[in-house]
């Protein structure tokens, strides 16, 4: 049996009771995490467009936008879902694998509403997609595909994944998942140059979108190679993976540990790699009363290739999430960093802040070689009587090795809502989300997100 065939076997036999409350609850932290990342991105301008532009597209209006007082086909809605999930930079990402929530998660909100489908069946999904994603990351579309080829894994794996959680949803046989697979992997293609931009956020909007719209096509009996992922001139074929040894995409599938427990939750809305050292910056400042008056600089000591990514200089909203020294010089001035860090056009040319970021050295780690998460991150505040306080963190909080309590992703969803929703309907969401597992559907949800009830946002749609 070949690669497509075992994944859909996988995606159809598995169940719900196989899953350890671990990983339920693993689940449903990514489900509320994405839930404050759409709403968010929902007010990014990205987000504003992309609202306004659908409501002018009509379709049957099965599945609502967060935030936007409207509903519209499953599709669209996933389109809109993906993209404000990534325009926040609040997504998630899977490390190594490179499997994030926000190319898959926010779709099954779209189909799971049309569907009236449980809180477990979308837990179950979500799993699913991450599964499958992941696998295909790890066996080569993900770190070498993203280095070698300058292609982003986002809609690329996303897709296929979406695809996968996507047939779950709608209950497909085998026959029928092999073909929503296939005809996935025809839509699947992102590319890291977009990187800043906002076709880089459409790309995983593209994803959920595309995810959804081929599982739906081969539930009406569309077709696709059935071997699509392993042939030759097939996906992987096709990305430049060479002798990837694909049983490794298929060992032990269904067994715990599950992809899920290796996210990498975001806090911050700023490119990931910058999030380690923002955390030891972060301390220092803390644990030794640090004043920004008194630091002569900042030394960050961390992946060549990390490092690269993330030295944008500070001169525009977009490179203000890809710039160590503008997030750095945040840290010395507040502590921390915010959504208002990234989205005031006054930090650009705020003259104090300027200043700290020209304290910000970027040393790269020669030893430090391979994924850009190598190493971790060495932060070294000199100070100007020439006293050095140093801090070293391998990964940062919210990571698989300091993971997140459910209680702690709902802080930051308040933390980020605040201001859109009104703190009702952000308790009221957070309940909802972490008692996915009992939710017989989720209306409820989705009429809050949307704005169905413009003013209370809470209530029975019926």
């Amino acid at each position: 049996m070949g690669l497509t065939q075992e994944i859909a076997g996988w995606i159809v036999k598995s169940s719900y009771t196989d899953l350890p409350p671990e990983t339920i609850e693993a689940a449903k932290g990514l489900l509320l995490k994405t839930i404050t990342g759409m709403v968010a991105g929902s007010r990014e301008p990205v987000g504003r467009t992309l609202t306004t532009y659908l409501s002018h597209q009509g379709g049957s209006p099965d599945a609502g936008v967060v935030c936007g007082r409207f509903r519209t086909s499953v599709e669209n809605s996933a389109m809109a879902l993906g993209t404000f999930a990534h325009a926040s930079e609040l997504e998630d990402d899977m490390i190594p694998g490179t499997a994030g929530d926000y190319w898959m998660l926010p779709a099954f909100f779209s189909l799971g509403e049309s569907l009236v489908s449980s809180g477990a069946e979308i837990i179950m999904a979500s799993v699913i997609s991450f599964e499958v994603s992941n696998r295909l990351g790890m066996g080569g579309i993900g770190e070498r595909a993203h280095t070698e080829r300058h292609l982003c894994p986002t809609a690329w794996l996303g897709t296929i994944g979406t695809a996968a959680g996507a047939a779950r949803l709608l209950k497909l046989g085998v026959k029928e998942t092999v073909n929503a697979l296939s005809i996935a992997a025809s839509h699947a293609g992102s590319l890291l140059a977009q990187v800043g931009t906002d076709s880089h956020f459409l790309e995983s909007g593209h994803s959920c979108r595309a995810g959804v719209m081929s599982a739906l096509l081969a539930k009406e009996g569309v077709t696709g190679q059935p071997d699509i992922l392993e042939r030759k001139g097939g996906l992987l074929d096709v990305v430049g993976i060479e002798n990837v040894d694909l049983r490794r995409d298929t060992e032990d599938i269904g067994k715990p540990p599950f992809a899920v427990h290796q996210v990498w939750v975001k806090k911050y809305p700023c490119c990931l790699l910058m999030h380690t050292a923002i955390d030891a910056l972060s301390m220092l400042v803390a644990e030794n009363k640090v004043r920004n008056e008194d630091v002569s600089s900042v030394e960050v000591h961390q992946n060549v290739r990390a490092l690269n990514f993330c030295s944008h200089p500070a001169d525009s909203i977009p490179n203000l999430r890809f710039s160590f020294y503008h997030s750095l010089g945040e840290v010395l001035l507040r502590g921390t960093v915010d959504q208002s860090t990234f989205t005031q056009e006054s930090k650009i040319v705020d003259p104090e802040l300027d200043k700290a970021r020209r304290k910000v050295k970027l040393v790269p780690n020669p030893e430090w070689t391979g994924p850009m998460t190598t190493g971790g991150a060495t932060v070294v505040i000199v100070m100007n009587d020439g006293k050095k306080l140093s801090k070293h963190m391998d990964q940062p909080i919210g990571s698989p090795e300091s993971p997140l309590t459910n209680e702690q992703i709902a802080a930051i969803n308040r933390q980020y809502v605040k201001g859109i929703l009104s703190d009702e309907q952000a308790r009221r969401v957070e309940e909802i989300a972490l008692n996915m597992d009992n939710e017989p559907d989720i209306l409820e949800l989705m009429d809050i997100l949307t704005f169905r009830q413009a003013h209370q946002g809470i209530g029975d749609r019926h």
